[in-house]
């Protein structure tokens, strides 16, 4: 193992008692606490994967659900009893997501979003196949997608992955959940919206103050030439820049 690379994983992580998760909705559920291994980081580079999911999509917001400790034995999520607000299909809903980006020790400490796109999935139990992984739209043309995405703006990136997922035939073909629903897109309007979030939550950064930004989100012009707002001249939004 390099010296100086520690991996921390459920099994071996020590959770900071004194960092316990306060969501800034009601629910039920156990106690969540961010590991010492992240309130001591000084930043946080949060490295996801371009993947479909049974509820439709897989990408920085969710990586997330790695990052924080609770007494469940399978998984913190399920005993966090936060996958109801992921798979409700409904838009102007409270988004534990977007919740966990406004974080004071989590979001607001990454200073680096990356999608690893290199192979994607069109869902978390799919095996990889050719006929499943290889892409059909541009610039992929029916090969590997062998792709990073990189960004600063956590609600930007998903933004694009999101875009690409929701338009390739290969993973929407195989995966029914994301075929047409855009309701896997409500963290995002939550985040991008969310100093007046169209659920009307109040989102706090975990310390007793309200988040007034977390960054963009838009749709590119069309899937064949895949330009934002940015792209096509415009001062704000998004821009997609493409580099070999």
């Amino acid at each position: 193992m390099e010296k100086g690379v520690n991996f921390i994983g459920r099994n071996n992580g020590v959770a900071d008692k004194d960092k316990p998760i306060k969501w800034s909705y009601k629910f039920q559920g156990a106690v969540n606490y961010l590991p010492v291994c992240v309130t001591d980081a000084e930043y946080i580079i949060n490295l996801a994967n371009l993947k479909g999911h049974s509820y439709g999509i897989t990408l920085c917001g969710k990586n997330y659900f790695g990052s924080f400790i609770n007494g469940n034995e399978m998984r913190p999520p399920e005993g966090a009893n936060l996958h109801q607000f992921l798979t409700m299909d409904k838009m102007e809903v409270y988004s534990p997501l977007t919740d966990l980006m406004a974080n004071k020790w989590l979001g607001n400490k990454t200073v680096l979003y990356m999608l690893d796109a290199l192979i994607c999935a069109p869902s978390e139990g799919d095996n990889i196949t050719g006929s499943n992984s290889r892409w059909k739209q541009s610039p992929f043309n029916g090969d590997y997608t062998s792709s990073i995405f990189i960004s600063q703006d956590p609600v930007a990136i998903d933004s694009v992955g999101a875009d690409f997922l929701m338009n390739e035939p290969a993973v929407v073909n195989n995966n029914s959940s994301l075929e047409n629903n855009s309701t896997v897109e409500n963290y995002l309007h939550e985040a991008a919206l969310v100093n007046k979030a169209p659920s009307g939550i109040t989102y706090m950064d975990g310390n007793g103050k309200k988040v007034i930004n977390l960054g963009v989100h838009e749709h590119w012009d069309n899937p064949e030439s895949k330009k934002y707002s940015r792209n096509l001249g415009k001062k704000e939004g998004i821009e997609l820049i493409k580099v070999r």
